[in-house]
């Protein structure tokens, strides 16, 4: 009743009518339809949230991703396939293949990026973290 729009807390009559047939307080009856909406307001904002990043996420070119920053910060692979595919678009690379051969490509053209820049511009420590891992990182996991 509620899905199709026949029952809400400003339909005390409907409300009334719900309880006496089925036996329950009115108070608990809107006290559910309450909760109910409270579910309905929250999935739409929900709804129009998600809407907004994916709009925001495909207006996104590839010049505003830090890829480097992205990988030495290991949160290249929270970026979804489309954003993938936009590295392989810009460098006029083929994007074929699964998401995790797409970020170990990625991670390994911009490691060969990183490798080729003179040396003051890149970190020792930064280029160990590219190429090893974070060391505090792979403890956890093997634990």
């Amino acid at each position: 009743m509620f899905k199709d729009g026949s029952i809400s807390t400003s339909n005390c009559e409907k409300l009334r009518t719900f309880s006496e047939e089925f036996c329950v307080e009115e108070k608990h009856v809107v006290s559910y339809v309450k909760h109910l909406e409270q579910l309905a307001t929250v999935a739409s904002i929900r709804e129009r949230a998600g809407r907004l990043n994916r709009t925001i996420e495909e207006g996104r070119q590839n010049q505003d991703y830090n890829w480097s920053d992205l990988i030495e910060s290991g949160k290249l692979d929270k970026l979804k396939v489309k954003e993938l595919d936009k590295y392989f678009k810009e460098h006029q690379l083929p994007s074929a293949g699964n998401k995790p051969d797409k970020l170990k490509r990625i991670t390994q053209i911009s490691i060969s990026e990183i490798a080729r820049r003179p040396p003051q511009k890149t970190s020792q420590l930064n280029l160990r973290v590219i190429l090893f891992g974070n060391p505090l990182t792979r403890m956890t996991t093997i634990a």
